[in-house]
């Protein structure tokens, strides 16, 4: 008798238009808190909110976090837990200068039009945007060895980043922006795992966060040598001088 495991398309590929709904409410990344919290200005618009666990998180650190998102569903999840957010479809119901950040975290590879969401953003911020975006630089190379990016489990992305092409995006629309690499996967030319790497929730955070910093400061000194890195981190600082932040 033919046996088949329990897996099925849907339990291996992700759907981001479903998936935070079937997750825990409260989902979101240390690592990503620790970047609004070195950068980010006292109020900030998340752009891409989804069920709302990073304007939570950053509500309890102190921060105004509003959110925005094109999923109905997730913008009802996040207002039941008391979150002010909007669902949104073209531009942002804000006015000019409104926030001091904005946070677009993996948001654009979902996007048809990057473009019109990086002039919203910068219409509605004062002191900075800070994005990021999963990296696809040396796809080829790490398909040799039988491996892949974790985020091209992700049904519904649109655009595929690498630091070259981040970089000419943003500066269609930037003059002063810092692209960093994070989260080595490849390190004196042999793969550490994506999905080591790619855990999320509070127990994940706990064991992946201290590895993970070890990791890219033994990188970063030239102890390790890495190659290739999993996501982009951008900091965009805006010059509207005539703001008070």
């Amino acid at each position: 008798m033919t046996r088949f495991t329990k897996l099925t398309r849907e339990k291996i590929y992700r759907d981001s238009k479903t998936w935070y709904g079937r997750m825990d409410q409260g989902i979101f990344s240390v690592r990503l808190i620790n970047f609004c919290r070195q950068h980010a200005g006292k109020r900030i618009l998340d752009f891409g909110c989804a069920t709302g666990g990073y304007c939570l998180e950053l509500k309890r650190l102190g921060f105004e976090c509003i959110g925005v998102d094109i999923n109905e569903e997730y913008i009802k999840i996040a207002q039941q837990k008391g979150i002010e957010a909007y669902l949104i479809k073209d531009c942002l119901p804000f006015n000019d200068n409104s926030f001091d950040t904005v946070i677009m975290f993996e948001l654009l590879e979902h996007v048809e039009d990057p473009d019109g969401i990086l002039k919203e953003a910068k219409r509605v911020a004062k002191k900075n945007i800070l994005v990021t975006v999963p990296n696809c630089e040396g796809f080829e190379v790490l398909r040799n060895y039988g491996l892949t990016y974790e985020h091209f489990l992700e049904l519904d992305h649109i655009s595929f980043f690498t630091k070259d092409s981040l970089r000419d995006l943003l500066s269609n629309h930037f003059d002063n922006f810092e692209i960093r690499e994070e989260g080595p996967i490849m390190i004196e030319g042999q793969p550490i795992s994506p999905m080591l790497f790619g855990s999320s929730g509070f127990f994940g955070n706990i064991l992946v966060v201290p590895v993970w910093k070890l990791i890219t400061l033994l990188c970063k000194t030239g102890i390790f040598r890495a190659k290739y890195y999993a996501r982009l981190h951008a900091v965009i600082t805006l010059d509207k001088s005539s703001n008070e932040f």
